[in-house]
């Protein structure tokens, strides 16, 4: 019996060039639904720069 699965396994040095590469070729994953898997990565993408700019405001001394 044939068993298929459909499985994205990555190994990666955590480079910005090798996260970016990773996110092309996974869209690769999604043929006909490219711009919701890329609309995926950007919301993804502007939760954590939100959270990141949250932290650095909770860590500036405050003014005054």
């Amino acid at each position: 019996m044939a068993i298929i699965k459909n499985i994205l396994a990555i190994e990666i040095e955590p480079t910005v060039l090798e996260v970016c590469t990773v996110i092309s070729a996974a869209a690769a994953f999604y043929p006909h639904e490219e711009d919701k898997f890329l609309l995926g990565v950007q919301s993804a993408i502007d939760k954590r720069l939100s959270e990141l700019e949250a932290e650095r405001k909770k860590q500036r001394p405050k003014e005054g």
